[in-house]
This record gives structure tokens, sequence and C-alpha cells, in this order.
């Protein structure tokens, strides 16, 4: 790929979005992550906003599995505030709660 192709591609780019949760220690909550033209968001299901950042405001902490779901979450820090992202759903998320038999 030349340096022309290389440019065209990155014109094309829509980003990323995907299903996740902002993990809290009493009850996670649905978003969506998006990422695009170099910025970072979490829109919540109740249409609140986790953040929404510049990638330059962004870093990432770590990426915690405990044994479970490898790499199934990230630890970042968004505009100097530590958030807890989940690709899984958390069990404490309430949408697992729903999910249960009763």
């Amino acid at each position: 790929m030349n340096d022309a192709d290389r440019s065209d591609a990155a014109d094309e780019d829509e980003g990323l979005v995907c299903v996740a949760w902002l993990y809290k220690a009493f009850g996670s909550k649905l978003g969506i992550l998006q990422l695009h033209d170099d910025q970072l968001s979490l829109t919540l299901s109740d249409g609140g906003t986790a953040f929404d950042a510049s990638l330059d405001d962004v870093e990432v902490l770590g990426w915690p599995s405990y044994g479970l779901a490898p790499d199934s979450q990230v630890k970042l820090k968004v505009a100097g505030k530590k958030h807890r992202v989940c690709f899984v759903a958390p069990t404490n998320a309430p949408e697992m709660a729903a999910a249960l038999p009763r």
C-alpha cells in the first residue's frame, strides 16, 4: 500500500461503535462506546454521557481479566477521571438480572 492508498483508507475510516458497560460496583450501566474523528465517547442508555474526549486525553491504565474473560474490560483515564469499561455484560448489570429465570 502506498501513501496515497493509506490516505484514501484513512479518509474512509468510519471509526468504531460497540456495546459496552460502564462498570460500577453497585450497578453497571449499558452504553455505546464510539471512536470517531479522534474522539472517544461512551453514551449511556439512559441518555447520559460517561465521557466524550479527544484521544489525546485518554490513557489506558490496564486490561484486567480476573481469569474469567481475558481482555473483556479496560481501565481508562479520560480527561483525568478513571473509568472501567466492560465489553461483556458484568454480573451486576440490570440486563443480566432481567435474564435470570424467576
